[in-house]
């Protein structure tokens, strides 16, 4: 009885024996093939390296060609002209105090027989002039008209005989090195303004108690001379007509030898006054003689009869 039970324990042994003899069948044939697939994915690699150091070669070579060019270009820059060593932009205003005339002046580092230059000016995104410049033998000069407006830019285009162009900012509203050719408009404004604060009536006379003008010249001049005021009154007029008139300042005047603005306090000026009918007006007008040949004028105040009584016109 007892060989009958030892007989099935010696059977599942062996065929224990069985089952690990084919799972290491089983282990070894994955490690060949993860060694397979090991192989094909270091040549899959290996391919793509090679692709990329074939991209990396094709473009260092562009590189190289590149920098080639660039070399040569400095090269032919270097007898060509590169810029401007000096310049100067001389603004002078019209007599009718409009516009004014521009005179350009620039000297280029380098020159070279065929080069040629342009003075080109532009406003609120557009180009609104473009004058050939000429040569002097030391520099080149161009003129250019323009009117009155702000936000002027101006540049210098040279060309050089194989045709290209370099383009050099003067000044502008963004690169601003002169203002009053970019802002023209503000550099040629004039204004006048004249605040009676007291006046009286006494004796057939009109006395300004308190009053104050302010004169604005122009910062640009005519042919490059400072504009100045030299002469300034305060006329009386009855209805149109000239009545009396004050002078207030003069070239005799210290004040005259302030530039572009005058500001002056008055007091106790008196205006004789013609003998008034019912609804006469008097106008009061200050009337600015300029250096420019101008002439500014500027309502004062006003008034009107009634009744026997100057009544003062606000507004």
């Amino acid at each position: 009885m007892s060989e009958t039970q030892v007989q099935p324990i010696i059977k599942k042994k062996k065929k224990k024996t069985n089952i690990l003899s084919i799972v290491a069948i089983i282990c070894a044939c994955l490690s060949m093939v993860a060694s397979i697939i090991s192989m094909v994915i270091t040549l899959r690699t290996g391919a793509a390296y090679r692709m990329e150091l074939d991209a990396l070669a094709d473009s260092n070579a562009s590189l190289e060609t590149q920098v080639t060019d660039l070399n040569d270009r400095v090269g032919r820059a270097e007898n060509v002209v590169t810029g401007l060593s000096g310049w100067t932009l001389t603004p002078s205003a019209w007599t009718d105090g409009k516009g004014a005339t521009i005179s350009f002046a620039g000297v280029p580092d380098n020159w070279q027989e065929g080069d040629k230059g342009a003075l080109s000016v532009w406003l609120n995104g557009a180009e609104v002039k473009n004058v050939a410049c000429s040569w002097d033998g030391a520099g080149y000069t161009a003129t250019v008209d323009l009117e009155a407006a702000d936000g002027y830019s101006y540049y210098f285009v040279q060309t050089n005989p194989d045709g290209t162009q370099r383009q050099t900012v003067l000044t502008s509203p963004e690169d601003l090195r002169d203002d009053i050719p970019v802002y023209l408009a503000d550099s040629l404004n004039t204004y006048a303004s004249v605040f009676v604060d007291n006046w009286s009536e006494e004796g057939g006379k009109l006395i300004l108690d308190s009053c104050y003008v302010y004169i604005q010249l122009p910062r640009l001049g005519t042919a490059g001379q400072d504009t100045l005021c030299r002469e300034a009154n305060l006329v009386l007029y009855c209805n149109g007509e000239e009545v009396s008139r004050r002078n207030i300042l003069s070239q005799e005047n210290p004040d005259a030898e302030v530039k572009q603005t005058y500001e002056l306090n008055l007091d106790g000026l008196t205006f004789y006054l013609p003998t008034l009918q019912p609804d006469d007006e008097l106008e009061l007008v200050l009337e600015a003689e300029l250096s420019s040949g101008l002439t500014l004028t500027a309502p004062a105040a006003s008034w009107y009869e009634n009744g026997g009584e100057l009544f003062f016109v606000v507004g």
